[in-house]
């Protein structure tokens, strides 16, 4: 009857939780490797998701909205005067632009009616915020479709006929390299 362990026992056991133990820290580190990726997406699509609320609320809640075309085909200039604030302006005038040496989408929120480029003496009423970095594409649209609505009695006679009304829808268009889908906002008028 033996009471100790054999030297190349000893050694097979040692070896053996070697093997385990490196197994382990390799899932470990996939797992953590996994988990980052998960996380990174994570937050560029609350970003995005924020984005879109930010800005379909700044456009459902306009007043008077219009684009304005810049030297680069890919990006355009949105200014308009809105209801949705987030620094507590009464219908802010609010414009968003990327800018063409950074491409940063940026948002400028003022009391005041806002020109671009914004000059030193309106410098301290102009709120800016930069949104999304890496913006390969900011554009606007505003497309007019006709609706038909018929059986309207345009007579005393009861006459009916087609009645043809303008509808507008406006689309924005972003896209940027750090979000894994661009954002694109339609709001029909």
């Amino acid at each position: 009857m033996r009471k100790a362990f054999t030297l190349m026992e000893l050694m097979v056991s040692i070896v053996l939780i070697v093997l385990i133990t490196l197994f382990l820290f390799g899932a470990i580190a996939s797992s953590k490797l996994s988990n980052d990726t998960l996380s990174k997406h994570s937050k560029a699509e609350v970003q995005r998701m924020d984005l879109f609320e930010l800005m379909y609320r700044d456009v459902i809640e306009s007043v008077d909205i219009k684009s304005l075309e810049t030297k680069d085909k890919h990006f355009n200039i949105l200014e308009m005067q809105t209801q949705n604030s987030i620094y507590d302006i009464a219908a802010p005038y609010v414009t968003y632009y990327v800018n063409a040496k950074t491409n940063v989408l940026t948002r400028l929120e003022s009391a005041r009616e806002i020109k671009l480029p914004v000059n030193y003496e309106s410098e301290n009423f102009v709120l800016v915020d930069e949104l999304l970095g890496e913006v390969a594409a900011f554009n606007f649209y505003t497309t007019s479709v006709e609706n038909n609505a018929s059986d309207i009695n345009t007579t005393e006679e009861n006459n009916t006929s087609t009645v043809q009304k303008q509808l507008s829808k406006n689309l924005i268009y972003t896209k940027s390299k750090l979000l894994k889908e661009p954002i694109l906002i339609e709001i029909s008028n």
